[in-house]
């Protein structure tokens, strides 16, 4: 009886490898990620849409870039 529970043991070991290193859990692994980016779009909406009236980030960016050109063409003012 030990014999045949040795070798029942070490064919379960083998699928258990076989499922392992033939990316078996490659689906789990995705769905995981997948929850993971959902819920970080989820709770940080605030990131792009702004609060209470404030600007969101983009906008931000948008302001940040115009001002830069404001303070360019001031600077290539002064220079001519």
């Amino acid at each position: 009886m030990e014999g045949r529970a040795g070798i029942l043991r070490m064919e379960v070991e083998n699928i258990e490898k076989k499922i392992i290193t033939e990316g078996g859990f490659i689906g789990l692994l995705a769905l995981l990620i997948s929850v993971a980016v959902i819920a970080l779009i989820v709770v940080r909406t605030d990131l792009f849409s702004g609060k209470d009236g404030d600007k969101s980030m983009l906008e931000q960016g948008t302001d940040a870039v115009n001002r830069a050109n404001e303070v360019k063409n001031l600077i290539e003012g002064r220079n001519q």
